[in-house]
């Protein structure tokens, strides 16, 4: 059974604006909360096929997990997947498929994200970790739109 769920935020900038901060990856740390180090696991940059490693501490724990874009049309969306058998949670597909869109003078930045083949796991506990994971990207969302917001006041 796939966990879906939806965060939102309304950022005070332009699409451009809030994807070139999205797309720096090695320079995430300066918003994110609770990041320890982002890995480039490519050469590519942003480009469909990239990927990197990003170590957060959570729950008092480093935890780990591997990124890949899948796809991109700047500004306006990209899909990132995370394979879990490669990292902390050792299970599960994670797709998070992110838009931009130009709203009311700055950008909505909405994600999509469906987690799957938890196993078991995620039959018992689905609804318990879909809050676990909008509450954790939720608080990146306030973090990045405080960033963006600051550099452009």
């Amino acid at each position: 059974m796939a966990i879906r769920f939806t965060v939102s935020e309304w950022i005070k900038a332009s699409p451009r604006e809030v994807f070139g901060v999205c797309s720096d990856i090695e320079r995430c740390g300066e918003w994110m909360n609770g990041l320890i180090r982002v890995e480039m696991l490519t050469d590519s940059g942003f480009e469909v096929g990239a990927r990197w490693r990003e170590v957060r501490k959570m729950y008092g724990k480093e935890a780990a997990e591997e990124f890949e874009l899948k796809s991109c049309d700047p500004p306006g969306t990209f899909l990132i997947y995370v394979d879990g058998s490669k990292g902390s949670t050792g299970k599960g597909e994670y797709f998070f498929d992110h838009s931009l869109t130009d709203e009311n003078g700055g950008t909505l930045f909405k994600v999509d994200a469906v987690i799957d083949k938890m196993g078991l796991m995620g039959m018992i506990f689905g609804p318990f970790l879909a809050r676990v994971f909008k509450k954790a990207m939720e608080k990146d969302f306030r973090a990045m739109k405080e960033y963006i917001e600051s550099q452009s006041a």
